[in-house]
C-alpha cells in the first residue's frame, strides 16, 4: 500500500474506498486501484478510474445494507424534490422497511456523504 500511496501522490494511480468527510477506508475486500491515463487531459484521466470503479462497485453495493439505504434516501429525497413535497421520516422508515436506529445509521451516513 505504501508504494501505491506514493503512485498516487505522483499522479499515477486512483486508489478508492469508503470516504467520510476526513478519511477514507478501504471496503470489505480492500481498496479499488486503477491506473490514470497520463496521455489524456488531467480530467479525463480522472473520469476514466472514477467510472471504472463505480462499475466495479456496482454489484458490491447492493451487498451493504447501509449503503443500499443511503441510495435509497437520495432516490426519496430527489423524488421530493422534482415533485416539490415534503418527506416525513416516518415516511422514509416505511419506505426502507427498517428500524429507528437503522434509520438513524442510514440518515447519519447519507448526511454525509452529501457534504
Amino acid at each position: 500500500m505504501t508504494t501505491l500511496r506514493r503512485a498516487e501522490k505522483k499522479g499515477l494511480v486512483y486508489i478508492r474506498g469508503y470516504r467520510t468527510h476526513d478519511s477514507q477506508t478501504p471496503f470489505k475486500d480492500g481498496y479499488l486501484v486503477t491506473w490514470i491515463n497520463q496521455n489524456k487531459s488531467r480530467e479525463q484521466a480522472l473520469e476514466e478510474p472514477v467510472e471504472k470503479t463505480n462499475i466495479a462497485l456496482a454489484d458490491m453495493i447492493s451487498t451493504s445494507p447501509i449503503i443500499q439505504r443511503v441510495h435509497m434516501i437520495r432516490d426519496i429525497v430527489i423524488e421530493s424534490t422534482k415533485l416539490r413535497d415534503l418527506t416525513s421520516l416516518e415516511f422514509i422508515q416505511n419506505k426502507l422497511d427498517c428500524t429507528e436506529y437503522e434509520l438513524n445509521g442510514a440518515l447519519e451516513r447519507a448526511m454525509q456523504l452529501a457534504s
